[in-house]
């Protein structure tokens, strides 16, 4: 550097050369993806969803629109990550706390230290999930923040498959040396992380291999408190800043929750509890949307919508004709220099226009409301809302695994069918599993195979086991044949766990012999035997007498279609071996996600819950054990087989089992009988 710096006729300085390697790099970069980026200087940290402050006089004294930041040991963390991408390795972090705990702000601190080259990226329109994989499948240049705040928009979008591509093109990226060095930053909520990091049990669906593979090993956790060390540092600074003593004053007595109480927190909650009735049921109305598995941003009707019809009839007719508009501005208020308790939805300038305005759910707010509206029911009229105003397949899903955890089973099948009428295929093999459940098998089989004429990949397999299901085993017996015979042998393993419920252990092996060779039956039964010559001479016979040959010729007939048959016999051997390590690994991930559970906040409340409801049980006192069964069931810790274990240990088990099948309806009593007839007759009644 001496030499060149003399060369140049420059004092050797390593900030001059830093700046002359970047420039050199962004004249040499060949990436010709388009610029879709801003460069770091010229970002606002609202516009990256960065909490605003409390104001408490900061305007009058002229100060910054962001109170001074106070390093804790999470921003070591993350400087450490953010200066090897600036040195040129690739890499990623994500913040997990509670909500206003910090999380954006301290990645916000940390890219202020990339060099001027650097450009970032926020992907969110027209939805936060097509708009990243759409700039992935265009290129991700160099020297690029991707900020993926809340990172589950992103990520968790099992529905369509579209979170899995993008978690499968963030890995290929950040390995990727052509594009190196680029920096993915995220937050996340806990029960966020656990959902995508979770491995599933036996039996259960694995929605998001690739984003735990991107994301494992990435974390930092953002406490919710200052330690002691963070909040010696905030007395310094307090003097100068009126926030800072501010928020430091009415923290003291508390978990010193500092970056809770600068977003505004004390004022949104003084806000919505004090707010008219008609005011406060449009904030209630988007919290329920959102615990109950809406996105962030709710569209403008589908909030007025949810808000009316869950107002008594009373009050809502005598409402002025303005009363949505004056409660949204009400709601949309700032609270003391932050945010209010809704915040207008605007896309970024260039993006396509919005069809209606559309609102976001203050954060505090939505956590203070999930924990006080946790144990409610869901509004008796969501569902029709839900399905009047809702196209989003991932959003779909996500409500009606919601309403299914919930134990309202016909409401979670409606909007399954919704979302499998707008072509999602997962949606469709879910409501079929929910009809089989509830007892219409037919209707279970003909859901997917509409699916297998559309060309559902996986239709086969789910065809042939609810075929069986539904009585038709002949039809079941022969899509297992013709799929085996194009090389496709899991509709066979598929329809192994229908004849297992059927407790039709013969019949498989039947299937299966069929499989092997359709004529030669036997030659499975000498595959399955433990003594070889004894069963071969046992076919041949067999074979000899069945078709009425001689055995020389039985034998040479059997050993030529036992020649004809090892490729297909070593079909279902590989098949067999690989559903084998499937379920060795389910074993291995329930193991996994057992201990993980029993560490979680969600278990320590199911377990409270489960005591609570013993207790009563004991004491003989069924009607209370009821409600608290169903208040566990709003708030999605327990099943609803739980409810049906209780009625059934009353004395009427046909009330409890059908309780399990059909589910319930918004009061907590059985639901009418129900099928696929019923089920479109619903849904088509809304739209």
């Amino acid at each position: 550097m001496s030499t060149y710096s003399a060369w140049a006729n420059e004092t050797p300085r390593r900030g001059f050369w830093n700046h002359l390697w970047e420039e050199a790099r962004n004249a040499a970069t060949k990436n010709n993806a388009p610029n879709l980026g801003r460069k770091i200087t010229q970002l606002d940290p609202f516009d990256l969803e960065v909490h605003r402050s409390i104001e408490s006089g900061a305007e009058e004294l002229n100060l910054p629109l962001l109170p001074a930041y106070i390093q804790r040991f999470h921003d070591n963390e993350l400087k450490s990550v953010v200066a090897a991408a600036a040195e040129g390795s690739s890499g990623i972090a994500i913040l997990v706390g509670e909500s206003s705990t910090g999380k954006t702000r301290a990645c916000w601190e940390a890219i202020q230290q990339l060099p001027h080259s650097w450009s970032l990226r926020h992907p969110i329109y027209p939805s936060h999930a097509e708009a990243l994989a759409y700039q992935i499948e265009e290129g991700i240049p160099p020297r690029t923040v991707l900020w993926l705040n809340e990172t589950q928009l992103y990520l968790s979008a099992p529905a369509s498959g579209t979170g899995e591509r993008i978690a499968a093109g963030l890995r290929e990226l950040i390995r990727d040396s052509t594009c190196s060095p680029v920096l993915i930053l995220g937050t996340l909520w806990p029960e966020h992380w656990d959902e995508l990091t979770r491995t599933p049990g036996r039996g259960e669906d694995d929605n998001h291999p690739q984003a735990r593979s991107l994301i494992s090993g990435s974390s930092i956790s953002v406490p919710a408190s200052f330690t002691s060390g963070a909040l010696e540092e905030l007395r310094e600074r307090m003097e100068s800043d009126p926030r800072l003593a501010d928020s430091f004053i009415h923290t003291r007595g508390g978990e010193a929750r500092i970056t809770q109480f600068l977003a505004g927190a004390p004022a949104q909650i003084d806000r919505y509890q004090h707010a008219p009735e008609e005011y406060r049921a449009i904030i209630d109305a988007a919290i329920d949307l959102r615990r109950f598995g809406q996105a962030p941003v709710i569209p403008n009707g589908l909030l007025h919508d949810m808000t009316a019809l869950t107002m008594a009839t009373n009050v809502y007719s005598s409402l002025p004709d303005d009363w949505f508009e004056e409660g949204t501005t009400y709601a949309l208020a700032p609270c003391r220099g932050a945010s209010g308790l809704l915040a207008r939805f605007r896309p970024l300038p260039g993006a396509p226009p919005q069809v209606e305005p559309a609102y976001r759910l203050s954060d505090y707010i939505e956590q203070v409301g999930r924990s006080n509206r946790a144990t409610l029911a869901p509004p008796q009229s969501f569902t029709f809302v839900v399905l009047r105003h809702i196209r989003d397949v991932e959003q779909l899903n996500s409500i009606a695994s919601s309403m299914l955890d919930r134990g309202r089973n016909f409401d979670a099948a409606q909007i399954y069918l919704r979302a499998s009428q707008l072509g999602d295929y997962a949606s469709a093999h879910k409501l079929a599993d929910i009809l089989d459940f509830a007892g219409d098998r037919t209707g279970a089989a003909e859901v997917i195979e509409m699916c297998y004429r559309s060309g559902d990949p996986d239709g086969s397999e789910f065809l042939a086991y609810y075929l069986y299901r539904s009585g038709q085993e002949e039809a079941a017996e022969a899509l297992c044949l013709e799929e085996f015979n194009r090389g496709n042998c899991r509709p066979w393993v598929k329809i192994r766990e229908a004849y297992e419920l059927a407790d039709n252990e013969t019949g498989h092996d039947q299937l299966e012999d069929r499989l092997v060779s359709y004529d030669f039956p036997e030659i499975m039964t000498l595959v399955r035997s433990a003594n070889f010559n004894e069963a071969r001479k046992a076919a041949i016979k067999s074979v000899a007498k069945r078709l009425d040959i001689s055995e020389l010729e039985a034998e040479e007939r059997f050993e030529a279609e036992v020649e004809s048959a090892l490729p297909r016999l070593e079909l279902i051997t590989e098949a067999r071996a690989a559903h084998t390590r499937v379920l060795m690994q389910s074993l291995d991930s329930l193991k996994e996600y057992s201990d993980k559970w029993k560490k979680s906040e969600k278990s320590r409340k199911t377990k409270a819950i489960l005591k609570e409801i013993a207790e009563l049980e004991k004491a003989e006192n069924y009607n209370e054990a009821k409600k608290v069964v169903i208040q566990g069931l709003n708030e999605g810790l327990i099943g609803i087989e739980k409810l049906g274990s209780l009625i059934s240990r009353q004395g009427d088990e046909s009330l409890g089992e059908a309780m399990e099948r059909q589910g319930i309806d918004w009061c907590g009593n059985l639901a009418p009988p129900w099928g696929l007839r019923e089920v479109r007759k619903a849904c088509d009644s809304a739209l």
